[in-house]
């Protein structure tokens, strides 16, 4: 399919086509399912309204941890704080070629670098819980999983 529109997946935005059509495609082949059978998406992926407080905390908490981590780090003696990202990535191994085409790409970006990793790490680490399974009960109607493991005097039966 890239072969097709002509990207290098070895360049960044065949890593960029990669990751929107490969790493998408299920959210999206999942939200059209649940749509096409009458179902709530927002049921489906598990934001019931009790829970949607915990989900920002789980993906709040993150940059949280982080910015912590980078404070104590600044406080210990011989480290220093830099966003030299090139230094990063000719760490990585990188040729000097490649290291100068992202930080063309970075310095291009409409907002600052860190406030675009930050943002891109916190939309992939978006949660997505898969929702219950439904059976048929004894009694021939759809219930879920955890409905139809009751018995009548409340109690679980396996």
């Amino acid at each position: 399919m890239f072969a097709v529109v002509g990207v290098d997946l070895g360049s960044l935005s065949g890593t960029i086509l990669v990751v929107v059509v490969y790493m998408w495609a299920p959210a999206i082949a999942a939200i059209l399912i649940q749509r096409w059978d009458g179902e709530s998406i927002r049921a489906g992926c598990g934001l019931r309204r009790g829970r949607l407080q915990w989900v920002g905390l789980a993906w709040l908490t993150p940059v949280g941890l982080l910015a912590l981590t980078i404070g104590i780090g600044i406080v210990l003696p011989d480290v220093s704080f830099t966003t030299d990202y090139g230094a990063f990535l000719r760490g990585l191994g990188l040729p000097e070629e490649q290291v100068e085409a992202s930080l063309a790409v970075l310095e291009g970006l409409p907002v600052p670098p860190v406030v675009f990793l930050v943002g891109q790490g916190l939309v992939a680490g978006l949660p997505s819980t898969p929702s219950r399974p439904s059976v048929k009960n004894s009694g021939g109607g759809d219930c879920s999983c955890e409905s139809s493991r009751r018995s009548a005097s409340g109690g679980y039966r396996f």
